[in-house]
Parts: structure tokens; C-alpha cells; sequence
């Protein structure tokens, strides 16, 4: 696949740096990928609100869901929502009945969890929502 330098230092840093709720949890992680190429902070309406799991999931739920919170945040920020996902684009997937924010790569999806960043093939994930600069 052509090298997209936005991508790879995205996942660099994601790998280079330890998750932590309400700065680099994976929702957090994917609107700061966003703002990247909108230029504009995604997340500043939530940015420093929650530093726990149950605080993260409790504003994830206040707000309808990932795709509510994060869709929401992107599309206000300029990115439009898209039926047709490709790589770069941003994403909330659900692994196992969870709502996780992740970048798509083409024939796979990266999300950055608790304990690491995986990389899973796109068919193993239901892809929610997809946002697009």
C-alpha cells in the first residue's frame, strides 16, 4: 500500500506512548489523528473531562455512543461522514461488543486498546461509522 506519512506517525506515536484515559484513550487518539488533517482539536469539547475507564464510559454514553461522540466531534470539525470507507479515514468499529475508535488501513483496521495498538483485518471488525477529511 502507498505509505501515508500522517498514518505512520500516528501509529508511531500511538506505539511510542502509554494509553491514558482522557488524553491518549483510543477515542481520544483517533480525534487527535482527525485534527491533523483539519488542523482544528476534535475533542476540545471533552479533552481533560475524564481521566478513568468508568468516566470515559459514562461520557461515551451520555452522549448515544462512540459514533455519537467521536462522529459527532469529527463532523463539527469538518470531516463528513462517508459510506464507502478507505484507507485513512477515521472509524468507530465494534470488536466484541465494544465501541472502539480506530483508523482504517485498508484491509486492516488499527485502534489503540488499553495494553497496546492492534492491527486487525477490516473483515473481523463491523465498521459503525467512517469520517473522511
Amino acid at each position: 500500500p502507498v505509505i501515508d506519512p500522517t498514518i505512520e506517525s500516528t501509529l508511531r506515536l500511538w506505539r511510542q506512548t502509554v494509553h491514558v484515559y482522557g488524553h491518549s484513550d483510543c477515542l481520544m487518539s483517533v480525534a487527535d489523528y482527525g485534527a491533523l488533517q483539519v488542523g482544528k482539536d476534535v475533542a476540545a469539547r471533552w479533552r481533560g473531562t475524564y481521566a478513568t475507564e468508568e468516566a470515559a464510559l459514562k461520557l461515551v454514553a451520555d452522549a448515544g455512543g462512540a459514533v455519537a461522540l467521536l462522529g459527532g466531534a469529527l463532523e463539527e470539525a469538518g470531516l463528513r461522514r462517508v459510506n464507502d470507507p478507505r484507507r485513512g479515514d477515521c472509524l468507530v468499529i465494534r470488536m466484541a461488543s465494544v465501541e472502539i475508535g480506530a483508523i482504517h488501513l485498508g484491509d486492516q483496521v488499527a485502534a489503540r486498546l488499553q495494553r497496546r495498538v492492534i492491527e486487525v483485518r477490516t473483515s473481523l471488525v463491523e465498521i459503525l461509522g467512517a469520517w473522511r477529511a
